[in-house]
């Protein structure tokens, strides 16, 4: 199993996948893999060439500094994990390698499920938007795997690879 924390290294892995016409999922976590997580990558495994698996908490989706450090991770956990299952590619960048610099560009959607009056939920759903479109660029996948627990977020996903013109399948668990 590869594990990349660079964009450009990861692209590059990306491209060279691609040169050889294999398909790609995607399994994002924030940070943590879980049940749940497994039974995707599994699924994963069985249908894609290549799976991937990032491990990135996006501060973007947290109302607060505060709420986002009480977030449980296990990244050494999560590694053993992914590499146990097969695991063709591991991605863990760090929060600068993502937004680095004087980041300012987000992605809203303006049709979440819960409507846009929440401020905690568009500040989810901003975050979330801005991050599965990076991903998706970063990575290039065919499909993207979504626990089922995060059917609402796999909903905005859609609406989001639709509006883009992305050509990426998501599934729930």
């Amino acid at each position: 199993m590869n594990i990349s924390t660079r964009i450009e290294h990861i692209r590059d892995i990306v491209r060279y996948w691609k040169k050889q016409d294999q398909t790609i999922a995607l399994v994002p976590t924030m940070g943590k893999v879980t049940e749940e997580h497994v039974e995707l990558i599994q699924r994963a495994l069985k249908i894609s060439d290549r799976v991937v698996v990032s491990m990135f908490v996006n501060p973007l989706q947290f109302s607060s500094k505060e709420e986002m450090l009480r977030h449980e991770t296990d990244f050494e956990g999560g590694e053993e994990i992914c590499r146990q299952l097969g695991v063709h590619q591991l991605f863990i960048p760090e929060v600068e390698e993502m937004y680095g610099g004087r980041f300012c560009t987000y992605v809203v959607c303006e049709e979440w499920p819960d409507g846009n009056d929440d401020p905690e939920n568009y500040q989810y759903y901003k975050g979330c938007c801005t991050v599965v479109m990076k991903l998706f660029h970063i990575i290039e996948p065919d499909c993207l795997y979504i626990r089922s627990q995060k059917a609402k977020d796999a909903e905005v996903f859609r609406k989001l690879a639709h509006d883009m013109n992305m050509n990426v399948e998501i599934y729930t668990g």
